[in-house]
């Protein structure tokens, strides 16, 4: 189940924006996007860290950097260490618009 989770979140991150597209309002993109988020971070959360390593869009980096440093206190010590490296990669590399839209 953890490879098609994966992958289904992956599919997502890559092209779902939160915004209005052909067959979905922005409304009901965001709720199956916080649900797509929440689970894979309930559920893997080393996996989700993991997706910032990937060519996912900016949106949901910003997702995921938010989540992850939301839930810190629920992560282990090793958890927040790799985390904190691939958040600050990610960071680097956003817009300084979506880092500003985190705080």
């Amino acid at each position: 189940m953890t490879a098609s989770d994966m992958l289904m979140f992956v599919n997502a991150t890559t092209t779902a924006t939160g915004q209005r597209e052909f067959r979905t309002d922005a409304r009901a993109q965001r709720l199956s996007l916080d649900f797509l988020h929440e689970y894979m971070l309930g559920n893997y959360r080393d996996l989700y860290a993991a997706a910032l390593a990937l060519d996912i869009n900016d949106h949901n980096v910003a997702l995921i950097v938010h989540r992850l440093l939301a839930t810190s206190r629920d992560a282990t010590d090793e958890q927040r260490a790799t985390e904190s490296r691939l958040i600050t990669k990610r960071l680097r590399a956003l817009p300084p618009q979506r880092v500003y839209d985190l705080v």
